[in-house]
């Protein structure tokens, strides 16, 4: 008498011969070999790419910054009531201005703001503070310095300056800072005096909005200490012949040169 012999398999629904379980079982192998493989050089292909995206992102962003120096000034479009003020007086929409240095981290931009005084940021967070993201470089050729050395304007602003807090009162003098006060003193300590400084009543400033900016808090302000018990109208006559720097003028010097700008009609 033969006995048939079968083997039980859940995954092939049922019971069948022997030498068929077997092939079927090679068969079924064969394909998940086939889509683990698959699936391991998919993987593999995920790993590389994130890898190369990786690498090349900051290739890239390197690149963007490439041929840029420390020192270069790099100038924003920003908004707010005194960037409204300057782009009148000017007719320039740079408002806001930054000195950078190259360090091993990327790009640097020292400037003075409300929020935190006379500080550094990377250049991208600089630049995020204007509009769109445009921005534009100028370069002053006219301070040569050994190439081991930080740039004279640069050092200037770090030894003399750095953390000094911001000033609201747009006075000239060294121990606050508003931004285009604060490039104009370390080029003019590093041997050059950029752009000129002008009187507020010359910048169109005796309107309801200059008085908004440059009266705030007129009772603290330095220039009006003698001025103060005869009120704020004495006090505004004097605050508008107070002369200030702005981006505009400095970047209007003869002696600058536009190496760069994202704005569009200016690349």
């Amino acid at each position: 008498m033969s006995v048939s012999h079968t083997v039980s398999c859940p995954d092939l629904h049922g019971v069948v011969p022997i030498s068929v379980a077997i092939r079927e079982w090679i068969v079924f192998n064969d394909k998940m070999c086939v889509a683990m493989q698959f699936r391991i050089h998919l993987i593999r292909l995920l790993l590389v790419c994130a890898f190369a995206l990786d690498i090349l992102a900051p290739a890239a962003a390197d690149e963007i910054w490439q041929g840029l120096e420390s020192g270069d000034l790099v100038a924003v479009e920003t908004t707010g009531p005194l960037a409204t003020f300057l782009k009148q007086a000017t007719g320039s929409r740079l408002t806001h201005i930054g000195i950078m240095r190259n360090t091993g981290g990327g790009p640097y931009i020292i400037d003075s703001t409300p929020q935190e005084g006379v500080f550094e940021a990377d250049i991208e967070a600089f630049i995020a503070r204007g509009i769109a993201g445009h921005y534009a470089v100028y370069r002053f050729d006219g301070l040569e310095h050994p190439a081991q050395e930080n740039h004279p304007a640069i050092k200037a602003a770090y030894d003399h300056h750095y953390l000094k807090p911001y000033d609201p009162f747009f006075r000239r003098e060294t121990s606050t800072f508003y931004d285009a006060e604060l490039i104009w003193t370390a080029y003019a300590e590093a041997g050059a005096e950029l752009g000129e400084f002008q009187r507020l009543r010359d910048l169109g400033a005796d309107t309801p909005e200059g008085r908004a900016i440059f009266l705030h808090d007129w009772r603290h302000n330095p220039g009006c200490k003698s001025t103060a018990s005869a009120g704020f109208e004495a006090c505004w006559e004097r605050i508008l012949d107070h002369k200030i720097i702005t981006p505009a003028s400095i970047l209007r010097d003869p002696r600058l040169r536009r190496v760069h700008s994202t704005f569009p009609g200016e690349r």
